[in-house]
C-alpha cells in the first residue's frame, strides 16, 4: 500500500496568527471513483480484467475512505450506491446525500426514490454525523438552469451539482459549505464549461449571501491549470489566445436540436439564453474568486519527490504549482480540485495541509490497477475554521 502522508502548507502572512483553542478542524476530500457503467475494456488497455471489476475496485475505494477518515467528502461518478456504499457509510457513522439526475437518496429522510439503474451514476456527499449537521441543501441542473436555458447551442450534458451547508455541532456559530460537481467532459467544450461555472458560482454567491460561512468547491472540473476556466476562477491574467478558446464549439450528436420550452412571451417567440463568450467572461469576473488548495503543491516537495507528468515531453512544464496529474488513466492530467472561496476582509479559514499524491513509480503504468480502484486520485485537505 502506498503511504500517503499530509504535507504542511506554509501559512500566508494574513494567516500568521496564534491558533485559537476555539478554532475548529475540518478535513475535506474529493474523489472521482470511476463509474462502472463508463468502463470500456478498450479504454483501459493497461488494466487487468480484475482491476476493472467493480467487486475489486469499490472495496479499494472504501478502504481509502476508511483509512483517510475525512470529516466531509465529495464523490463523483458513483454508481451502484445501494449495493456498495450505503451500508459502509452507515457502519462508519456517516450521513450522506446521493444525487443522481433529479432523484435523491439521503440518510436524513425516508426515501421514496427507486434504486437507480446500474448504468446511472451521480454525486455523493458524506459527512461525519457526530461532527457536523446539514442545515441546507440545493440541487443544480446545469442543462435546465434559468441562466442558460433555453438555448440552441448548448449540448445536453446531464451534468449536475449540489451545495451542502453545514454547522459544527460543537459550535453552531461556525459552519462551512461544499459544492460537489462534475463538469462537462469534452476537452473542446470550453464555452460550455464556462457556462456551467457561471451557473455554479451564481448559486454559490446566493448561498454565501445567506450563510456567512466559508465555501469550498470540490469535484472533477474537467479542465487543467493551463485552461481558461482555471485562469478565470483564480483571477490569473488572460492572454488573447486563451480568450479565443472560449468560442462556441458545436459537438455533433450531443446538441439539443429542439429544446422543449414554453412560449414565455405568448407570441410564439422563445427567449433563448445565448451569451456571447466575451460577455460570459465578463460575468464570471463579477462572481466570487476561488483558490485551489493544491495551488502550491509542487513547492511542498523536493525536486526528487515531485513527479512530472510522464506524458509531458522532455523539459516540458505545462503549468506550475498544481499537481502534474490527478487523473492517471491512459490519459494523464489534472482535472480535480478543492477550491476555497476567497473572501474579502478577515479570513474564515486557514489551510493547514494537503494529501500527498503518489509518484508515477508508485502508481505504475496507469490506473485503475490492483492497488487503486479509480483512474482518478483522491485529494484531501485539512483546515482550521476560524
Amino acid at each position: 500500500m502506498v503511504l500517503r502522508e499530509f504535507l504542511k502548507v506554509p501559512r500566508e502572512k494574513k494567516d500568521e496568527i496564534i491558533k485559537n483553542s476555539n478554532d475548529v478542524k475540518l478535513s475535506l476530500m474529493t474523489y472521482n471513483v470511476l463509474a462502472q457503467g463508463l468502463i470500456h475494456r478498450d479504454s483501459f488497455p493497461d488494466a487487468t480484467k480484475l482491476s476493472l471489476k467493480i467487486k475489486h475496485r469499490i472495496p479499494k475505494v472504501l478502504s481509502e475512505i476508511k483509512f483517510l477518515n475525512p470529516d466531509c467528502a465529495c464523490f463523483q461518478e458513483v454508481d451502484e450506491f445501494e449495493r456498495f456504499y450505503k451500508e459502509f457509510l452507515i457502519a462508519n457513522n456517516y450521513d450522506f446525500i446521493y444525487q443522481y439526475s433529479h432523484e435523491t437518496i439521503s440518510s436524513l429522510e425516508n426515501n421514496t426514490s427507486e434504486c437507480p439503474p446500474e448504468t446511472v451514476h451521480g454525486l455523493l456527499t458524506i459527512w461525519k454525523k457526530e461532527k457536523v449537521k446539514l442545515i441546507d441543501y440545493q440541487f443544480i441542473d446545469f442543462d435546465n438552469h434559468e441562466l442558460v436555458f433555453p438555448t440552441k447551442i448548448t449540448p445536453y450534458t446531464k451534468n449536475i451539482a449540489t451545495i451542502c451547508i453545514f454547522e459544527f455541532l460543537n459550535d453552531l456559530n461556525k459552519g462551512f459549505a461544499v459544492t460537489n460537481n462534475h463538469l462537462y467532459w469534452r476537452y473542446q467544450a470550453v464555452y460550455e464549461k464556462l457556462r456551467q461555472i457561471y451557473v455554479l458560482l451564481t448559486e454559490v454567491k446566493k448561498s454565501r449571501d445567506r450563510y456567512n460561512f466559508q465555501f469550498f468547491c470540490c469535484g472533477d472540473f474537467n479542465f487543467e491549470p493551463m485552461d481558461i476556466p482555471y485562469y478565470i476562477l483564480t483571477r490569473k491574467e488572460l492572454s488573447s489566445e486563451l480568450r479565443n478558446t472560449a468560442e462556441i464549439v458545436k459537438h455533433p450528436g450531443s446538441d439539443r436540436e429542439n429544446p422543449i420550452v414554453s412560449d414565455e412571451n405568448g407570441n410564439g417567440d422563445i427567449d433563448y439564453k445565448e451569451i456571447p463568450p466575451e460577455e460570459l467572461i465578463d460575468k464570471l469576473y463579477t462572481l466570487p474568486k476561488l483558490k485551489s488548495c493544491y495551488y502550491n503543491y509542487a513547492n511542498l516537495l523536493s525536486k526528487e519527490r515531485y513527479n512530472c507528468n510522464p506524458q509531458w515531453k522532455e523539459n516540458e512544464v505545462l503549468w506550475t504549482g498544481e499537481p502534474a496529474y490527478t487523473n492517471y488513466g491512459p490519459w494523464k492530467g489534472t482535472l480535480d480540485y478543492i477550491f476555497m472561496l476567497v473572501e474579502e476582509g478577515p479570513s474564515k479559514v486557514i489551510l493547514d495541509s494537503v494529501l500527498y499524491i503518489p509518484t508515477a513509480e508508485e502508481l505504475k503504468k496507469s490506473l485503475p490497477n490492483e492497488e487503486f480502484g479509480s483512474d482518478h486520485i483522491s485529494l484531501m485537505a485539512n483546515f482550521y475554521i476560524l
